[in-house]
């Protein structure tokens, strides 16, 4: 649980590094049988494609 917490950070501090202060940033939870779907975006600059 220690890990997903710390890269739950690692994702949102960055977000919040790059997100001008008029910005946003979303982190959803999608839970599905034994897992959960995390998903965060912003409007800051480009970072990681989803699409590749």
């Amino acid at each position: 649980m220690e890990k997903l917490r710390q890269i739950l950070v690692n994702l949102l501090t960055n977000a919040v590094k790059f997100t001008p202060p008029a910005g946003r940033i979303v982190l959803r939870c999608q839970p599905d049988d034994a897992v959960c779907r995390f998903q965060v975006s912003d409007t800051g600059i480009e970072g990681i494609n989803r699409d590749r």
